[in-house]
């Protein structure tokens, strides 16, 4: 499937995602039984779930043949990043989900779905990597806490201007996000959405498979194109099925938003890129080399930065800056500067303003 196919699909159906098996079922017969239910995207077992994932993989494309599509999930790569006291360096990070990308491309799955991140600049990190080792559509998945809110208290309308400037397909909820609050990220995502929404929430042994059905329409009325369970059984399937079929298909309309963000605010420009929020304040700052860059970014997030705008005669370190801020900067610099920044989801002002 092309992002092109992708959007076109979203732009006049819902996709319902399967189930997951586990590693012991047989997979055949699973997911004939779960498009039987409704479900029109296989959804394949986690790598961690997996003796020999790719033969998994490629068992979950062939089943579903001509009747559905494929997906899986790639999760945040254990231990973190080092920026934020975790085991993995950028590149290391980088790596692992380019390697897990490419076997998912590989088994011919129809899309991907990079889910359960809880840290911006991981979530960016695996669009990033993702888009590099293939040409599949990507959704990009989040994880809220209690208070609706990511790693630095990075809020909804943050994380979805940040990452549908990196181009993905959509955004959305997949696992450690309850139905209740998932319904809350929707609800502040869609203001700014300029990509589909999905909803993958985790239920609760307490929540029956008609009670979780009743959130759906209304994931619906807040642009979610794309919804299952990230742990439901089959009897989610069917029920969300049950509600999807009384439903309208849902027809996007989504508008371009133009805006930077920090970990302390967001700030909007108008179409001549002239700022036009009510509160206009904004870093400027001047890079030298790499070592500084990941320094600098270290220190705004510890002091809550408002938006900040990179300037750097160094390329690769205003790479770096841009790739590692966890919300998406703004960039003033040459010709060369704008194209790397446009690639790595900044927006570009022009020098002098």
């Amino acid at each position: 499937m092309t992002k092109e196919q992708l959007k076109r699909i979203l732009d006049s159906n819902i996709l319902l995602l399967s189930s997951r098996a586990t590693n012991n079922e047989n997979l055949s017969e699973f997911y004939s039984d779960e498009t039987e239910r409704g479900a029109n995207v296989l959804f394949a077992p986690d790598f961690n779930v997996c003796e020999s994932f790719e033969d998994t993989l490629k068992q979950v494309v062939e089943a579903a043949g001509e009747v559905a599509f494929t997906t899986c999930c790639i999760s945040p790569v254990e231990g973190g990043l080092t920026l934020y006291g975790g085991k993995n360096t950028y590149n290391e990070y980088y790596n692992k989900i380019l390697n897990a990308a490419k076997i998912c491309y590989d088994a011919g799955v129809s899309f991907l779905i990079l889910g359960g991140f809880t840290n911006l600049t991981e979530a960016k990190c695996a669009v990033l990597a993702a888009k590099e080792a293939c040409p599949l559509p990507i959704c990009i998945g989040l994880a809220f806490d209690d208070e609706i809110k990511l790693e630095n208290e990075i809020d909804p309308a943050k994380a979805i201007i940040t990452l549908q400037a990196l181009e993905v397909n959509a955004v959305g909820v997949v696992g450690g996000t309850n139905a209740d609050d998932t319904l809350e990220v929707l609800s502040q995502m869609k203001e700014f959405a300029s990509v589909p929404l999905f909803a993958l929430p985790t239920v609760s042994e307490f929540m029956t498979p008609e009670d979780f059905a009743d959130y759906i329409p209304e994931f619906v009325g807040n642009k979610c194109t794309i919804t299952g369970t990230a742990n439901g059984s089959p009897v989610y399937t069917a029920a969300i099925s049950k509600a999807l079929w009384q439903i309208e298909p849902f027809k996007p309309d989504f508008h371009s938003v133009s805006a930077i963000t920090g970990i302390s605010g967001i700030l909007f420009y108008d179409f001549k890129n002239q700022a036009i929020s009510e509160n206009k304040q904004m870093l400027e700052i001047s890079i030298e080399n790499e070592k500084e860059a990941e320094s600098l970014i270290s220190k705004l997030i510890e002091t809550k930065a408002p938006p900040v705008c990179f300037k750097s005669k160094d390329l690769d370190a205003l790479e770096l800056a841009v790739k590692l801020y966890p919300g998406r900067p703004a960039v003033r610099s040459d010709e060369y500067g704008e194209i790397a920044a446009k690639e790595y989801g900044a927006l570009v002002l022009p020098e002098g303003e």
